[in-house]
């Protein structure tokens, strides 16, 4: 809506860009109109950017996350199922004794810490959220810039987020480990047989 000068008065109005409602004004119409709206625009396009490129960032490193998550439990869990097939395989075909197959259950436990920690690591990355969604929630939120103030509860919440997160991300590497620990340990197994 363009601003239109009143004939009764020196009022003008003009439409708010966000929501169309006729907005009126005396002091200096034509100034005080391009003012209000350039400066509205501003305000909303700072605003809209700064929680854009956030939530994206946000977005984005709980995707990554899942994905870390979902890779750890993939491997470990698909390295176990590989080795029981294999044991199955060579215990069924009789060129082995059983007495012989025990080199591999050490790769077995090996591979199912690395599941068990890749399933702790997933309730981490959720704590992480929680916690970080907890201290966002318990800011103080006003209309002047900042816009969100740190709380001393929110601060709390922030820093148990932190704690998990970073819990999160040892026992995804500690699954990574059990990994490679049980990979040696079926090269180790499959050396001893021959």
């Amino acid at each position: 809506m363009a601003a239109r000068q009143s004939p009764e008065d020196d009022s003008v109005t003009f439409g708010c860009p966000l929501t169309g409602i006729p907005i009126h004004t005396l002091t200096c119409p034509a100034l005080t109109a391009g003012l209000f709206c350039c400066v509205l625009r501003e305000c909303i396009g700072r605003a809209g950017t700064r929680r854009g490129v956030g939530s994206a960032a946000n977005d984005s490193a709980i995707r990554n996350a899942e994905s870390a998550v979902k890779a750890v439990m993939l491997i470990n869990g698909g390295a176990t199922v590989l080795l029981l097939a294999f044991v199955g395989a060579l215990a069924g075909q009789g060129k082995v004794q059983f007495g012989q197959l025990a080199g591999f259950a050490d790769s077995l436990t090996w591979f199912a810490s690395g599941v068990a920690l890749s399933a702790v690591m997933a309730a981490f990355a959720y704590f992480t959220n929680y916690c970080i969604a907890g201290s966002a929630s318990r800011m103080l939120k006003n209309w002047e810039q900042p816009y969100l103030h740190v709380t001393p509860r929110s601060k709390r919440w922030q820093r148990v987020g932190i704690i998990f997160h970073g819990a999160a991300i040892a026992t995804g590497l500690g699954s990574l480990i059990c990994f490679i620990c049980g990979m040696i340990s079926v090269r180790s197994a499959i050396v001893h047989l021959g």
